[in-house]
């Protein structure tokens, strides 16, 4: 079992992200670093929990930019549960900025704030949080309490 954390925790910053799994392998690339945590890979950072067979980060020295999560990956945050083949999370200054979720029947779950029950389920789900948007790509489905919603593109905003 490999644990790394990365980061200092204080009150106007994230907690340090913890890895967790049953191998890693890092390098050095340009100005980044990328490491690849290898079975049973975990990554939990505050309320952030990410699993997967893999889990790379590429990281420069002041932040993690990009974590992509590979084979049977699972993202949850706080009532927010994402399932996919493949989760990408993309961040810029310590904040999440897009995440990409690919793979055959990938799935979003969350309750709104009107505490109804969303779920989506598509091949791509691409969510903006900073736009409050969600898009479904290739076999749409959006469900929000008893409502359905179905088609090829779903362009849904967050309220």
């Amino acid at each position: 079992m490999t644990t790394t954390s990365w980061g200092a925790s204080t009150p106007d910053v994230k907690p340090p992200a913890q890895l967790a799994s049953d191998s890693a392998i890092c390098k050095h690339q340009k100005k980044e670093d990328v490491c690849a945590y290898i079975g049973n890979a975990k990554f939990i950072q505050g309320a952030t929990h990410l699993e997967a067979e893999q889990i790379t980060i590429y990281r420069t020295a002041s932040e993690i930019k990009k974590i992509v999560a590979s084979g049977n990956a699972k993202f949850i945050q706080d009532t927010t549960h994402l399932e996919a083949e493949q989760i990408t999370i993309h961040r810029k200054s310590s904040e999440t900025k897009k995440i990409v979720a690919s793979g055959k029947d990938s799935s979003y779950s969350a309750t709104t704030d009107d505490n109804q029950q969303l779920k989506a389920v598509a091949d791509l789900i691409t969510i903006d949080p900073n736009k409050h948007s969600m898009i479904l790509e290739k076999n749409g489905q959006l469900f929000i309490g008893q409502d359905k919603y179905k088609g090829p593109y779903i362009d849904y905003k967050f309220k």
